[in-house]
């Protein structure tokens, strides 16, 4: 082994933990947690403390996780100043604080305020666990701003996915995104309406420019 025991103990049920959560069970997540906050009785070596150190930094963050996605709205200070001082876990940790509200009916928006300047620039690209916790976090906000009847801004958000999800290649989230549009047109207004319209032109010039003797202005109506 090229690390200590410690580290493969604590990695195994790190994992089996995160699994759990996927899975949306809690509890045994919750039990996977705890195994790995004290591994002191692992390994008492200076290179086994720093595992030890790290797996009780994790179980600190993914136990008021949980707590947040079984409902704890009480939690959720610790947690925004877990974030804000671990500024590469503010996507994910953005995606747990909507979820929860979407599925625990909570308002959230003094928190998402406060994160969403954190990820307005964010280098996603080429990253792709990244790319997908960028356009899931504004799928999700567009489902939270849509529950609460803030339409235009889930318009807005629905908008900046389909645009972004095609530059980042993710058909995931492209067909989430125009699948949502869909639901949330009759709210749109007269302009949203023609940039949604000139992106999906703009996406079928790209993907047929290479097609012979296609015509696309004449077959679309463009000028």
């Amino acid at each position: 082994m090229k690390k200590p025991l410690v580290y493969y103990f604590g990695y195994s049920h790190l994992m089996k933990g995160l699994a759990l959560q996927k899975l949306k069970n809690y509890k045994e997540s919750m039990a996977c947690v705890h195994i790995y906050s004290d591994l002191n009785w692992i390994d008492n070596s200076q290179e086994g403390k720093y595992y030890i150190d790290s797996f009780q930094t994790f179980a600190k963050a993914n136990s008021l996780t949980l707590e947040l996605l079984m409902g704890n709205r009480n939690k959720l200070t610790e947690y925004l100043d877990i974030l804000i001082k671990n500024p590469d876990e503010i996507l994910p940790g953005l995606i747990t604080i909507i979820e929860s509200s979407l599925v625990h009916n909570f308002d959230v928006d003094k928190e998402i305020s406060l994160l969403l300047p954190y990820i307005s620039e964010y280098s996603h690209q080429n990253r792709p666990i990244r790319i997908a916790y960028y356009l899931t976090v504004h799928y999700l906000l567009a489902l939270y701003y849509y529950k609460k009847k803030k339409y235009s801004d889930a318009i807005v958000c629905t908008l900046h996915n389909i645009t972004e999800s095609d530059k980042l290649s993710n058909e995931r989230y492209f067909k989430r995104s125009i699948a949502l549009f869909d639901v949330l047109k009759s709210h749109a207004s007269v302009p949203q309406m023609a940039e949604y319209s000139d992106t999906l032109h703009l996406i079928l010039r790209r993907v047929i420019e290479n097609e012979e003797d296609f015509d696309f202005d004449s077959v679309i109506g463009f000028n």
